[in-house]
């Protein structure tokens, strides 16, 4: 994955500040307090197992503290859902469809920010229950784009990027799943914008 130097996000900048000075331990905690919640999210959402997405995240983590002095200007939050993004597919079926195994938890949610997020791009917000059953209906790679855009608040060109396709391409994937998803709302009695 090759990621170009940007400037970073006003987040980052503790980050990049500790990175600067050399000193990965409060790198780490740092990174870990701004996305570790995120991350964690994210790889439960692309793994459907709490386990596995834990070591993805702690591996994510150590990968960050080895590679340290490496990272500082390049953008952070990039870095890490990309690493975290190649090894929850190292891990997970190789199957065009994903199942959400807490879709099937009554009194499970899902990520906040990922429904608040999907919800203001497709209108009323649904119910999580028809979200979660949204997301598992999605081909893996839209699934993984809505996730980088909404849960990991990645731009269209950082997508693009660890997605391996243009920024085009993952607008188009990305319109097509909130299309979809405008429709399914509908067709469940919601109304969703036009």
């Amino acid at each position: 994955m090759a990621i170009r130097p940007v400037a970073g996000q006003p987040e980052e900048e503790a980050v990049q500040t500790h990175l600067r000075r050399h000193d990965r331990d409060r790198a780490l905690v740092a990174a870990s307090g701004l996305w570790g919640d995120e991350l964690g999210q994210f790889c439960m959402a692309l793994l459907d197992s709490q386990p596995e997405a834990e070591r993805v995240v702690s591996e994510t983590l150590l990968a960050f503290h080895h590679m340290a002095s490496r990272l500082c200007g390049l953008p952070l939050r990039m870095w890490l859902f990309g690493r975290a993004l190649e090894r929850c597919r190292e891990r997970r079926p190789q199957t065009g469809r994903h199942r959400l195994a807490h879709a099937e938890q009554p009194g499970r949610l899902s990520p906040p920010s990922t429904t608040a997020s999907l919800a203001k791009r497709v209108g009323p917000a649904p119910k999580p229950a028809t979200l979660r059953t949204w997301l598992e209906r999605l081909p893996s790679d839209q699934r993984e784009i809505a996730l980088l855009r909404y849960l990991a608040r990645l731009d269209y060109p950082a997508i693009a990027s660890l997605c391996e396709a243009s920024p085009e391409t993952v607008q188009r994937k990305l319109g097509r799943a909130l299309l979809d998803l405008r429709q399914e709302a509908l067709e469940a009695g919601g109304n969703a914008l036009p």
